[in-house]
């Protein structure tokens, strides 16, 4: 938890049941992302 309150329940809730895949840095760390190509990244963490 921080001072803000992100990220919040109920969006991440909302994009679960989108199917979105979240990388939180609070629980990763540092997330690295880097694309390549339209539709082509890596992620790195």
């Amino acid at each position: 938890d921080n001072k803000y309150g992100h990220p919040h329940k109920e969006i991440l809730d909302e994009l679960n049941q989108f199917g979105a895949k979240v990388l939180r840095t609070d629980l990763l760390g540092a997330i690295i992302m880097k694309c390549v190509k339209m539709n082509a990244c890596e992620i790195n963490r």
